[in-house]
């Protein structure tokens, strides 16, 4: 199980962004989280992933030396997530060896291998990052406004390829987002940020 117990994270030495926050999560469950915007959830995933550490409180999962985050986090943005000078070959290595079956379901061309993430449409490059993000063969992954900059068809196809290798690999998954109609049709369990972070 992952666990975040009483998080607090501050602006500045007065002002939190949010206080107590109490989250758990099991391997091979769904969970959806909504809230508005600057409430924290970005921030919240970044301290889930090991990205930035909570002025208060702990998060119960460690890195092994030498071996990926067993927590992911996959960007809303994936240009930001990638070397733009790394051809899409190595962006992949990076995470380990291609699985073909990866690289297959979230349909990677063979092409795209040789061209740099600008020569990329977001939608294919982010295709690859979620491939990337498989690779290190996580035990949890969090998935932040993981499809909202792509159109309709990009994300049915990407949301279904991800949650079958997510639930055949029982991969605990956080996904934040807006849509509460994704959210529905994705999670087993919603919540909402004000539920986990009260300023108490």
């Amino acid at each position: 199980m992952l666990t975040a117990k009483n998080i607090s994270y501050y602006v500045d030495k007065s002002t939190p962004l949010f206080r107590n926050l109490e989250f758990s999560i099991n391997k091979g469950e769904i969970i959806g989280l909504m809230g508005r915007s600057g409430a924290g959830k970005t921030t919240f995933a970044k301290i889930l992933a090991g990205y930035d550490v909570p002025d208060e409180g702990e998060v119960s999962i460690k890195q092994k030396k030498g071996e990926p985050h067993p927590v992911q986090l996959i960007w809303q943005h994936p240009e930001q997530a990638v070397n733009p000078k790394w051809r899409i070959e190595k962006v992949l290595r990076e995470a380990g060896e291609p699985d073909s079956e990866i690289v297959e379901l979230f349909g990677i061309e063979k092409e795209w291998l040789k061209r740099f993430p600008l020569q990329l449409s977001g939608g294919e490059l982010q295709r690859v990052c979620i491939a990337r993000c498989l690779l290190t063969n996580p035990n949890y992954i969090i998935a932040d406004e993981m499809t909202t900059m792509l159109d309709p068809i990009s994300q049915a196809a990407i949301w279904k390829a991800f949650i079958k290798i997510a639930k055949q690999r029982k991969i605990g998954l956080l996904v934040i987002s807006h849509d509460r109609h994704l959210l529905e049709r994705l999670c087993g369990k919603i919540l909402t940020f004000d539920q986990i972070s009260q300023l108490k």
